[in-house]
């Protein structure tokens, strides 16, 4: 509990900042913005990418340009992950029909995305609101509960629905409901047998691709390649940030 109490006022310290951040954010993208109109691809692509980098921090628009700008240069894979960064975190058909036409075209894995994967990436985008709601909810209910002790009230079943109302409330809080994903960044990507430079290699493949990871061990990540699993080095891997962006 004193876990999300602390997630909560990270988020209202994150609020606070805002406006500080915007102002030195939106300066970047108005240059950005300006040289892109005037398609100065590399200058503007400068400017988006220092937003981006120091703290993954975006617009949808912006992540979009940068796509198209990824594009333009023939990198694909870079190309994919903003793209798919985007999705994560802002789910839109148009988005995922751009996604999904790149791969068909590349022939690239990973991409078959579910309608549970798009409702939960809605969650996600919302994820902030719904844990406030949750949290207060609790405080709620736990008012009540002692409320009705005080007054000498019978409490049911009550104690234990909070204690499952808790148990929700740390899953939904702590647990990821879809694994992380990665986009393979460069050719010739080694997939090992085993997390070691001098084990058996099971494939060699091009970038571009998307892949689930299930742990990590070392610089290598456990990954699901083809139903089975196996290990890429970390070097080789844009992985797709799992915690939620501030969007401006």
């Amino acid at each position: 509990m004193w876990r999300d109490i602390c997630k909560i006022f990270l988020i209202v310290f994150h609020i606070a900042l805002m406006p500080h951040y915007s102002k030195a954010f939106n300066n970047l993208i108005i240059k950005g913005d300006s040289l892109y109109n005037q398609k100065k691809w590399e200058e503007a692509y400068h400017y988006y990418f220092q937003i981006f980098d120091a703290s993954q921090t975006y617009s949808p628009n912006m992540l979009l340009k940068m796509a198209y700008i990824s594009g333009k240069r023939g990198d694909l894979a870079n190309q994919l992950y903003y793209l798919c960064t985007l999705y994560r975190h802002h789910p839109s058909k148009k988005v995922l029909k751009k996604i999904e036409s790149i791969s068909d075209e590349y022939g690239l894995q990973g991409y078959r995305y579910s309608d549970i994967e798009y409702f939960i990436s809605v969650y996600k985008q919302y994820y902030d609101t719904i844990l406030i709601a949750l949290i207060i909810l609790s405080i709620l209910f736990c008012a009540n509960l002692i409320w009705k002790k005080l007054k000498n009230q019978r409490l049911s079943f009550r104690p234990i629905l909070f204690l499952l109302f808790l148990a929700f409330l740390y899953f939904v809080s702590n647990y990821s409901l879809i694994p992380p994903r990665a986009i393979i960044k460069k050719n010739y990507c080694l997939i090992m047998e085993e997390p070691s430079a001098s084990s058996a290699i099971k494939t060699i493949t091009n970038k571009g691709h998307r892949i689930t990871l299930f742990g990590k061990q070392d610089i290598w990540y456990l990954v699901n390649w083809e139903g089975n699993r196996y290990y890429i080095k970390e070097s080789d891997l844009y992985i797709i940030p799992e915690s939620h962006p501030y969007l401006f």
